[in-house]
């Protein structure tokens, strides 16, 4: 991951990339050959290895789906946001800008602002993260009768760490980190991901 690491911090240094897009493309590859490195420093507890859960059942009646835990931060409150990022997402399938440095502690609202005419929209995450949400939302749009359906019925209500920006639009989500390491922003309406719609955050202690 150092050859990844190198390019991004290169890229980022402090605040936002100057040319954020070579960057990312430079970028992504590594971190998605390597499986990114969040994903080897936080490993997924195995079901059932050293719980006390052991033989529970996995989901308890009622409970939300979405109501997750993520190593790398969590849903704050506008009203205690330290900075407000703006980004931009295009029919080019980008964000922009697509690489950002943040420190722990950090608490960021990212104003997302939809400029093209298709669906949008913004998924903070590891690659783990970004590769269930992205299974999720294919899965839906297959069984799912149009594209506003399956943003609203995959996932993508109640998700915390994600939110939709329809054409022309703006919406915003703000998030704390809370610990080091690298994160990505992705979008997940069906096509746009595997397009390169994606972005990487360096998360520093």
């Amino acid at each position: 991951m150092l050859v990844g690491f190198g390019l991004l911090a290169a890229a980022c240094g402090s605040g936002v990339a100057g040319s954020e897009r070579i960057a990312a493309d430079a970028v992504l590859p590594a971190l998605a050959a390597e499986g990114g490195s969040t994903d080897e420093e936080h490993p997924v507890e195995a079901e059932g290895e050293g719980s006390d859960t052991e033989g529970a059942e996995t989901e308890d009646e009622g409970e939300d789906p979405h109501d997750e835990d993520f190593w790398f931060g969590e849903p704050a409150d506008p009203a205690e946001a330290t900075m407000i990022i703006e980004i931009e997402a295009t029919d080019d399938f980008r964000f922009g800008p697509s690489t950002l440095t943040f420190k722990v502690g950090d608490v960021v609202t990212f104003r997302v602002t939809n400029t093209g005419e298709l669906p949008h929209e913004f998924t903070i995450g590891d690659s783990a993260v970004q590769d269930a949400h992205e299974a999720e939302m294919m899965a839906a749009a297959t069984e799912m009768e149009g594209m506003e359906m399956a943003m609203n019925e995959g996932g993508m209500d109640g998700d915390p760490n994600a939110i939709a920006v329809e054409a022309g639009e703006t919406a915003e989500i703000t998030w704390k980190f809370t610990t080091p390491g690298w994160v990505m922003m992705g979008c997940h309406v069906p096509g746009h991901y595997i397009a390169g719609m994606m972005g990487v955050m360096l998360v520093e202690a």
